[in-house]
Protein backbone atom coordinates (compact mmCIF):
# COMPACT_ATOMS: atom_id res chain seq x y z
CA UNK A 1 0.00 0.00 0.00
CA UNK A 2 0.87 3.09 -1.20
CA UNK A 3 2.02 5.88 1.98
CA UNK A 4 2.44 9.65 1.51
CA UNK A 5 3.41 12.20 4.47
CA UNK A 6 1.38 15.26 4.96
CA UNK A 7 3.39 18.19 6.98
CA UNK A 8 0.80 20.30 8.67
CA UNK A 9 2.16 23.87 10.21
CA UNK A 10 0.29 25.69 12.82
CA UNK A 11 0.49 28.16 15.44
CA UNK A 12 -0.33 26.99 19.06
CA UNK A 13 -2.16 30.35 19.50
CA UNK A 14 -4.51 30.45 16.04
CA UNK A 15 -7.73 29.89 16.43
CA UNK A 16 -8.17 29.52 12.87
CA UNK A 17 -5.43 26.49 12.90
CA UNK A 18 -7.21 24.73 16.38
CA UNK A 19 -10.57 24.92 14.19
CA UNK A 20 -8.31 23.77 11.09
CA UNK A 21 -7.24 20.77 13.54
CA UNK A 22 -10.47 19.54 15.15
CA UNK A 23 -12.45 20.19 11.38
CA UNK A 24 -10.46 18.85 8.54
CA UNK A 25 -6.73 16.95 9.70
CA UNK A 26 -8.31 15.15 12.53
CA UNK A 27 -11.33 13.25 10.75
CA UNK A 28 -8.78 13.38 7.35
CA UNK A 29 -6.62 11.41 10.10
CA UNK A 30 -9.01 9.11 11.14
CA UNK A 31 -10.03 8.37 7.44
CA UNK A 32 -6.98 7.75 5.93
CA UNK A 33 -5.22 6.68 8.74
CA UNK A 34 -3.36 3.40 6.77
CA UNK A 35 -2.66 5.38 3.61
CA UNK A 36 -0.97 8.89 4.92
CA UNK A 37 1.36 9.67 7.99
CA UNK A 38 0.83 13.05 9.65
CA UNK A 39 3.55 15.08 10.97
CA UNK A 40 2.08 18.12 12.81
CA UNK A 41 4.69 20.86 13.28
CA UNK A 42 4.26 23.35 15.72
CA UNK A 43 5.74 26.98 13.97
CA UNK A 44 7.68 28.07 16.74
CA UNK A 45 9.31 25.03 17.25
CA UNK A 46 12.86 25.80 15.19
CA UNK A 47 13.00 22.21 13.56
CA UNK A 48 9.64 22.98 12.13
CA UNK A 49 10.56 26.50 11.22
CA UNK A 50 13.13 25.54 9.39
CA UNK A 51 11.20 22.63 7.37
CA UNK A 52 8.39 25.88 6.93
CA UNK A 53 11.05 27.99 5.68
CA UNK A 54 12.18 24.83 3.13
CA UNK A 55 8.85 24.73 2.09
CA UNK A 56 8.21 28.86 2.05
CA UNK A 57 5.68 28.37 4.06
CA UNK A 58 4.17 32.09 4.83
CA UNK A 59 0.99 31.40 6.62
CA UNK A 60 -0.51 28.93 8.95
CA UNK A 61 -2.58 26.81 8.56
CA UNK A 62 -0.79 24.94 5.91
CA UNK A 63 -0.56 21.40 4.67
CA UNK A 64 2.14 20.13 2.83
CA UNK A 65 1.36 16.79 0.82
CA UNK A 66 4.25 14.39 0.26
CA UNK A 67 6.66 17.26 -0.24
CA UNK A 68 4.47 17.97 -3.94
CA UNK A 69 1.37 20.10 -3.16
CA UNK A 70 0.90 22.80 -0.69
CA UNK A 71 -2.55 24.15 0.98
CA UNK A 72 -2.35 27.30 3.00
CA UNK A 73 -4.92 28.57 4.59
CA UNK A 74 -8.19 27.41 5.94
CA UNK A 75 -9.58 25.04 3.24
CA UNK A 76 -12.63 22.34 3.35
CA UNK A 77 -12.32 18.92 4.41
CA UNK A 78 -13.27 17.77 0.60
CA UNK A 79 -10.63 19.88 -0.43
CA UNK A 80 -7.69 18.83 1.48
CA UNK A 81 -8.61 14.94 1.09
CA UNK A 82 -9.32 15.22 -3.46
CA UNK A 83 -5.32 16.83 -3.38
CA UNK A 84 -4.43 13.84 -0.94
CA UNK A 85 -6.14 11.00 -2.72
CA UNK A 86 -4.70 12.99 -6.11
CA UNK A 87 -1.43 12.64 -5.04
CA UNK A 88 -2.05 8.98 -3.36
CA UNK A 89 -3.37 7.91 -7.25
CA UNK A 90 0.12 9.35 -8.74
CA UNK A 91 2.41 7.21 -6.25
CA UNK A 92 0.61 3.91 -6.99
Amino acid sequence: MTRIVVDYFFSPTSEECKNFMKLVVNPLMRELGDSVEWRVHNIYDPRAKKLADQYAVRVVPTLVIAGKEIIAGFKPVNVVKEAIMRILGHEK
